[in-house]
């Protein structure tokens, strides 16, 4: 899908309008966008493919594609290593919110079965 049509498509008369609109997100490799809509909804799309989904909030945008981010989150060999040694750890998306409850972030970290965090934070993610 080409910029102008997914500007079409979710409401916005170009693309200009659309860039202005939308936060952008990157965690590592991984860009992604979400946009509040002229309707009210929320649009979030990887921005490789521009194939948006629609939201009713904007949290439950932003949860889904950092839900994305984890399934395809690659550890390093020493977090892989450290995960097998203690297999009640898991990781685990802390987020951050600003004044009015709407995610602006995330850390990745190594909780124990009681959600503790038990290391350094792995990876954050900050939307822009």
């Amino acid at each position: 899908m080409e910029e102008q049509q997914l500007a079409a498509e979710l409401g916005f008369a170009d693309v200009a309008a659309l860039a202005t609109a939308t936060t952008d997100f990157c965690h590592g490799d991984y860009t992604w966008a979400v946009t509040p809509l002229p309707d009210g909804r929320y649009a979030a799309w990887d921005s490789g493919g521009y194939d948006p989904r629609i939201y009713a909030t904007w949290n439950e945008a932003v949860d889904d594609q950092i839900a994305g981010s984890l399934t395809g989150y690659e550890f390093s060999d020493s977090v892989f290593a450290y995960l097998e040694e203690h297999p009640n750890h898991h990781a685990e998306a802390r987020r951050w919110e600003d004044e009015a409850g709407r995610i602006t972030g995330w850390i990745i970290e190594i909780c124990d079965e009681s959600g503790r965090d038990v290391g350094a934070g792995l990876d954050e993610c900050w939307g822009s």
